[in-house]
């Protein structure tokens, strides 16, 4: 992950508490829970322990002015981030382990109620991008249309892959809270829950829409393709396997220029 220590630079607003406000692009800010469901993504989870580790999935949706989609956004919130040892029997120490683990996924709904994209975390909060005509979508309580990704959770980072073709998933209903993330935003803002995340990912979701289109990389690194690509952040950089210098496309933390990765933004 790029280096967050330090302010995050943005055009964002603040508080008198240092919580950022919406950006004035975004309209009728929302949590119709019925709304949110119905474009509510089931996850596959493999264990008891994953799901006894899921607090909830929290949500909210909203318009822009700037562009002709609606962002249905979700927070999966799981009680820890489990490292990578524990994975293997040999107990649960390690950087990346943390307590209340939050893990994102935004839903970009069409005009005529298809699901256009899916964006959501794909490992260590680099982004990754599902097509929502090719993607694997289920319909269930919208007549007619997919609105449903089905998504694996993968242990123990609680990140997400596009689940198998055979995989329906679940809603998480069944063993975790199903609620507003307006109702806890402030919370999780002040305890601090989004201190490695960009302030613009979080409160801006058309920051990642549309998603940037696949570049060819310069200075090596991953082919850029559908899942987990790499390309050019708004600035022009791109980050290979190897540089510390430039920064992963559509992160939602901050890249290692402390830029956030707005959608029309060039170097």
């Amino acid at each position: 992950m790029a280096d967050n220590e330090g302010p995050e630079t943005n055009d964002l607003e603040y508080d008198s508490e240092g919580i950022p406000k919406f950006p004035d692009h975004i309209t009728d800010v929302r949590d119709d829970l019925s709304e949110l469901e119905n474009y509510q993504p089931r996850l596959v989870t493999q264990t008891q322990q994953a799901r006894s580790d899921m607090v909830g999935m929290y949500g909210w949706s909203a318009d822009s002015e700037n562009h002709d989609v609606t962002a249905h956004y979700y927070w999966v919130k799981s009680n820890t981030q489990r490292s990578v040892f524990y994975t293997f029997g040999v107990g649960n120490l390690g950087p990346e382990r943390h307590f209340e683990d939050h893990e994102p996924i935004i839903v970009f709904e069409n005009p005529d109620g298809t699901v256009d994209k899916v964006v959501c975390s794909g490992g260590h909060h680099l982004s990754l991008v599902i097509d929502g005509e090719y993607g694997h979508l289920i319909e269930d309580r919208v007549p007619d249309r997919r609105t449903h990704v089905v998504l694996r959770q993968v242990r123990p980072h609680n990140h997400f892959m596009e689940a198998e073709s055979t995989e329906d998933g679940g809603y998480v209903q069944g063993y975790a809270e199903f609620a507003s993330w307006l109702d806890v935003r402030d919370r999780w803002y002040r305890n601090d829950h989004f201190e490695k995340t960009s302030d613009v990912a979080v409160m801006d979701p058309f920051s990642f829409y549309p998603p940037l289109p696949t570049v060819a990389p310069t200075g090596g690194g991953k082919e850029p393709g559908t899942r987990g690509r790499r390309g050019i952040c708004g600035y022009g950089h791109w980050r290979s396997a190897t540089s510390e210098t430039h920064c992963d496309t559509r992160r939602f933390d901050l890249c290692q220029h402390k830029h956030t990765l707005q959608a029309g933004e060039t170097s």
